[in-house]
C-alpha cells in the first residue's frame, strides 16, 4: 500500500474474531476499521468480515459499524467521499433488498447532508443485484 501510495484499502473475508487485536493486522501508517462476521452475536458461522484501512493521516467524521451487516462506513473530514466497505457472503443470512435498502438510506442521508460527496463502494457483492444501487 505504502508502494502505491493507497490512502484507503477495502479488505473483505478478512477470517478476523472479536477476540483477535487489531495489532494482529496493523499495517504502519493506517489505522483499522473492522466489522467482523459474528460483532453483533448474531452470525456465529466462520470466515467473512470485512475492514477498511485508512491511512493515519486522514481524519474521519465518523465510522459507523453496521449491526446487521457486514459493512464498515468511514467519512473522512475534509475529502467529501464515503468509503463503504461491504462483504455480501454467497450464503447470507438476510434478505439481499435489505442490505441493499440499507446502503441506499445510509448514501443518501449522507448526500442530502453533503451533496459533493463522492460515494467509494468496495468489497465482494458475490452477484448482489447492483441495479437498484
Amino acid at each position: 500500500m505504502k508502494y502505491h501510495d493507497i490512502d484507503v484499502c477495502v479488505v473483505t473475508e478478512t477470517h478476523l474474531k472479536l477476540d483477535q487485536p487489531d495489532a494482529v493486522v496493523n499495517i504502519a501508517d493506517f489505522d483499522i476499521y473492522r466489522r467482523d462476521r459474528n460483532c453483533s452475536g448474531l452470525d456465529m458461522r466462520n470466515k467473512g468480515g470485512v475492514a477498511v484501512y485508512v491511512k493515519k493521516n486522514l481524519s474521519l467524521v465518523d465510522v459507523y459499524l453496521s449491526r446487521l451487516y457486514e459493512v464498515t462506513l468511514c467519512l473522512p473530514t475534509g475529502h467529501r467521499f464515503l468509503v463503504c466497505g461491504i462483504y455480501h457472503p454467497p450464503k447470507h443470512s438476510y434478505a439481499e433488498n435489505d442490505l441493499v435498502n440499507y446502503l441506499i438510506d445510509f448514501t443518501d442521508n449522507v448526500l442530502d447532508a453533503h451533496p459533493q460527496t463522492v460515494i467509494v463502494l468496495g468489497g465482494d457483492l458475490n452477484q448482489m443485484d447492483m441495479d437498484q444501487l
